[in-house]
């Protein structure tokens, strides 16, 4: 990117409505040097930490924030619905889906995960998902579906994946399925909750004291905690699991993301790594006038929310640094994080069950309430990094309670 002049706005196009994408609109959407476009194939904001929770009984808002919320304060960022399927370098535009060009000083490149099923057979077909609003929705409706036709419980339900989202989920399940059988009337029977992690611990990515901490609170809550077994098929009756069969109708496939398939169709374009996300320079370049933010970057930590957000300043103070004429900013290798990685990353808490968590930072680990008290105030902070205060905090005290319409299973926002 080169520097602006005072007569000239450079049109930047930003590609992704996440955490990334989202907070550099924001940050340089202020500036009116610049002509910022945010393209999304969402009309919400999608707040990955709390989608467990929404899939277990809370209020959709926590989860599903309106783009109108996010983008208030910052009426210069032009918020186009559309999905972005290509691009030209040499001419400097994009394609979307509906095949619309648009033209860009400057392209950046946020389009966050997507779900993978590593190709194992029957896992698209018949798992439940909770990586977006309609996963979450068709979830809630099949839980509630199968209470009514059967007028029980089942007697097992299978999460696979031990990661944060994993384990937030099956921590919660229990009680939910009670509750929802309680507003159904139906007497709630012995509900067996099995987490399946491929890897020797759950939560591989914290130390192995956290680990067995929060496995042993799941125990706690009723939960089987299978480690080292590998998911092989997936059936409308039943989970096979190192070649034994777990009768199940409900599983929730949590486990694999793959990078976004934008990146592959458009792959004569990038460089990847081993992980197959985009490699790029000390300042999220990937090839001339295109950055490439967040998930999709071959960043140590990319994967992680807070990094994504720190991506996304990073790259607008650049952005800005330049168009005040300024020489790039120097910066300690390919990690653009506001904060320094202690051990393994960053610090994590993980809610596990109602009014307990875990909090990890360095080699201080804090369980229980207070912990659960802390994840609670990270989670403003994660929704103010993306919206202005008084939004954030109309959707951080939006009601937490059960808001299921069980005559419909309509998630209610």
């Amino acid at each position: 990117m080169t520097s602006t002049t005072k007569d000239v706005r450079k049109k930047v196009i930003i590609v992704g409505g996440g955490f990334a994408g989202v907070s550099m609109a924001r940050h340089l959407g202020h500036d009116a040097r610049f002509d910022v476009q945010l393209f999304s194939n969402r009309d919400h904001f999608l707040y990955y930490p709390a989608l467990y929770g929404t899939a277990t009984g809370h209020s959709a808002i926590e989860s599903a924030v309106p783009m109108d919320f996010v983008l208030y304060d910052v009426p210069r960022v032009a918020l186009t619905k559309q999905e972005v399927t290509s691009f030209d370098p040499k001419k400097h535009t994009i394609t979307t889906a509906t095949g619309e060009t648009h033209h860009y000083d400057t392209l950046v490149l946020a389009l966050g995960v997507v779900t993978s099923y590593f190709g194992i057979p029957g896992l698209e077909e018949y798992s439940y998902g909770i990586k977006s609003m309609e996963e979450v929705a068709r979830l809630r409706s099949h839980l509630h579906d199968e209470l009514v036709k059967n007028g029980r419980l089942e007697k097992e339900y299978a999460v696979v994946g031990a990661g944060p989202t994993g384990v937030e989920l099956a921590a919660s399940l229990t009680s939910y399925l009670r509750r929802i059988a309680r507003m159904h009337r139906i007497k709630p029977t012995k509900i067996k909750i099995n987490l399946i992690e491929a890897a020797p611990r759950i939560l591989p990515r914290m130390t192995e004291t956290a680990s067995d901490m929060i496995a042993k609170r799941l125990r706690k809550l009723g939960v089987t905690v299978m480690t080292g077994k590998t998911v092989q098929a997936d059936t409308p009756t039943s989970l096979v699991v190192d070649g034994k069969a777990l009768p199940t109708e409900t599983t929730i496939w949590t486990a694999g993301v793959a990078n976004h398939p934008f990146f592959q169709k458009n792959s004569e374009h990038f460089t990847f790594d081993k992980r197959h996300k985009v490699v790029v320079d000390d300042h999220m370049l990937a090839t001339k006038d295109v950055y490439v933010l967040g998930d999709n970057a071959g960043t140590e930590y990319s994967g992680l929310a807070e990094v994504a957000v720190s991506d996304g300043v990073f790259l607008a103070k650049h952005f800005i640094r330049l168009a005040d004429g300024k020489l790039p900013k120097p910066n300690k290798g390919p990690h653009p994080i506001p904060f320094i990685p202690i051990g393994k990353g960053p610090s994590v808490v993980i809610p596990v069950g109602e009014h307990w968590a875990l909090v990890e930072y360095k080699q201080l680990v804090i369980t229980g309430l207070l912990a659960w008290w802390i994840r609670r105030a990270a989670d403003f902070l994660g929704y103010w990094d993306v919206m202005p205060f008084f939004m954030a905090l109309t959707v951080w005290t939006a009601d937490r309670s059960e808001v299921t319409d069980c005559a419909t299973c309509r998630l209610k926002t």
